[in-house]
């Protein structure tokens, strides 16, 4: 009863909690925290800011955000949260003032493997992962095993007032991340199997946003997003439609410039391909520059000698995804594997 009562007063703060067993403790770390203006702000209080910006949040806010961040840091020292939290910061600068995404991969990291090293995900490192979903190298498959991991700890922290949110954010996010595996990293849409795959695992999460405990404006905009997965028109316009009668101006401005940059992203990522004969010279001096066998670039991004043969002779296109990963392993740039 006394930990049950401890859990239920720390939510109320703001200070988020662990396994039951652990309220105690979690409290007690979470009253060591940042102090701004003659008030007290905990760790998880900041964290808690940092969550509670938007995609249309301006930089100011982002940079008042971080400062509070990198004090806390300076005045307690190493924290894995803390500094996951100033990544994400991070990860939202570059996004929203140089519209970044392949420098947001990279600075996600560290977050995917600290959260890969453990089994033992408290409530933070939950939100931690919801956040940074879209910003993952892992393939949809493997993306997806760790939504279900996340979503079935959250299961733990259902007495949360925020439960809710965060578990539709899960499903939102995951639509996000396969819109983007679909028209941004380019698998192999000729391969049945996969698209099949795809838009089974689409569908899943679409259909857990329907759920009567989501708030209207969350299940609309996901049906945007269906759209866009399915390049339907129809189903599109039938969101804004449904998005404008709720008066939901940011969800509509926050949507429109999405499908915008994968329009914009798409067109771009056919034309490289569409120029793909210059790869196969440019990946081959790249690899031997760095002294890497075709076995060491395979095992990196989980092919076969014979498929990074293929791509030196001119015969394979890698996805997106894998060129991002070969580029960042050879030390050049998606730009520098291309150009000839």
């Amino acid at each position: 009863m006394f930990v049950r009562y401890v859990a239920i007063y720390a939510t109320s703060f703001g200070i988020g909690v662990g396994d039951r067993q652990n309220d105690f403790i979690a409290v007690c770390i979470g009253l060591s925290g940042y102090r701004e203006e003659g008030y007290f702000l905990s760790k998880f209080q900041l964290m808690d800011e940092v969550f509670s910006i938007n995609d249309n949040t301006d930089l100011k806010k982002i940079q008042e955000a971080r400062n509070k961040i990198v004090d806390y840091l300076k005045e307690h020292g190493e924290d894995p949260q803390i500094k996951d939290t100033l990544i994400i910061l991070k990860i939202m600068a570059m996004e929203n003032e140089y519209g970044d995404y392949e420098a947001a991969y990279e600075l996600a990291e560290p977050i995917f493997k600290r959260l890969s090293q453990t089994d033992n995900w408290d409530f933070y490192d939950i939100r931690i992962f919801t956040w940074v979903i879209d910003c993952c190298s892992l393939d949809f498959d493997e993306i997806d095993l760790q939504a279900e991991k996340a979503l079935k700890k959250l299961e733990n922290h259902s007495y949360e007032g925020r439960y809710h949110h965060i578990k539709s954010a899960i499903h939102m996010n995951m639509l996000f991340r396969l819109l983007r595996t679909k028209y941004l990293e380019r698998i192999d849409l000729q391969n049945k199997e996969v698209v099949r795959r795809l838009e089974n695992t689409f569908l899943k999460h679409y259909t857990a946003i329907q759920d009567h405990n989501v708030l209207p404006p969350r299940r609309v905009a996901a049906t945007v997003r269906k759209g866009a997965f399915f390049k339907d028109k129809a189903l599109i316009n039938k969101g804004y439609k449904e998005l404008k009668e709720l008066y939901e101006k940011d969800w509509i401005k926050s949507l429109e410039k999405e499908l915008s940059d994968f329009e914009r992203n798409e067109r771009l990522v056919k034309d490289m391909i569409s120029r793909g004969a210059n790869i196969s010279k440019n990946f081959k001096k790249a690899r031997e520059a760095r002294n890497l066998t075709k076995k060491e670039v395979a095992v990196y991004i989980f092919k076969t000698v014979h498929d990074i043969t293929l791509v030196e002779e001119g015969r394979k296109m890698l996805s997106r995804g894998d060129l991002r990963r070969v580029a960042g392993l050879l030390g050049v740039t998606l730009v520098d594997l291309f150009e000839g």
